[in-house]
């Protein structure tokens, strides 16, 4: 059950809710910020695993060399991260040791007693299958063997004022799944002939393997007002658009 702790933010202490929680967290595949407590540093994760009724979970390793050994010495750690307009929140985790075989091991992490959450405005997500002519070109991240820089023409399935999500080609979406730096995202228009550019952190990944493509949930970063007040006129026409088609 969970208690109201301020205006917006409330605190989960049941262990099923918990479980539940990080389970979402893991089925959509959320990216996680691994922050070791008084370290001005962090890295990024997810769950591996959780069992329906375990009193543990798995976190992947992270890749940041000091991060990792200040896990691994006993240091505890917090692992936040944001889904669906809702930032979440766990602290004073701690590593009970590392399990699995190489290339596949995780942290064995005891189940928190209590998770945060904190509920942002609400935002409407608006569905763009179907309804208006909107693709994307997604900056990729570089590599040494010269691979493609964007992936251009992608399909655009919802908006809203704080993300989108996007469907890229499976070999594309593949190279963002654990990326987390900030990337380019160009929105073209083409009803209109306009195109808007937004920075971007990818969120959560899903794999569509039926359709060979990859998912991606990306939050908007330090968008300009003139972009976001753009970004609601087409939220607005494609909710216009959404009545119509209902």
């Amino acid at each position: 059950m969970s208690t109201k702790q301020s205006k917006k933010e409330f605190l989960l202490k049941s262990p099923a809710r918990i479980r539940s929680l990080l389970r979402s967290l893991k089925d959509s595949h959320q990216l996680l910020s691994v922050i070791p407590s008084h370290a001005d540093i962090s890295s990024i994760s997810v769950i591996n695993n959780i069992e329906k009724d375990g009193e543990t979970f798995l976190l992947d390793l992270v890749r940041d060399p000091v991060v990792h050994r200040k896990i691994v010495e006993g240091s505890t750690f917090t692992i936040s991260t944001s889904l669906e307009g809702v930032d979440i929140r766990v602290e004073k985790l701690s590593c009970n040791q590392i399990v699995g075989e190489e290339e596949n091991e995780s942290y064995e992490v005891n189940l928190p007693e209590i998770a945060y959450y904190f509920q942002r405005r609400q935002a409407f997500r608006a569905p763009v299958t179907g309804l208006a002519k909107i693709t994307a070109s997604v900056a990729l991240p570089p590599t040494e063997d010269n691979q493609p820089t964007s992936s251009d023409g992608c399909g655009l399935f919802d908006i809203s004022a704080t993300g989108c999500s996007i469907s890229l080609p499976e070999t594309d979406g593949k190279r963002l799944t654990d990326y987390a730096e900030p990337l380019l995202i160009r929105f073209d228009l083409l009803e209109s002939s306009e195109t808007l550019e937004v920075m971007a952190l990818v969120r959560h990944s899903r794999h569509l393997e039926r359709a060979k493509a990859w998912r991606i949930g990306f939050e908007f970063q330090d968008i300009s007002n003139a972009t976001s007040y753009r970004i609601d006129q087409v939220i607005a026409q494609l909710q216009m658009l959404t009545r119509k088609a209902s």
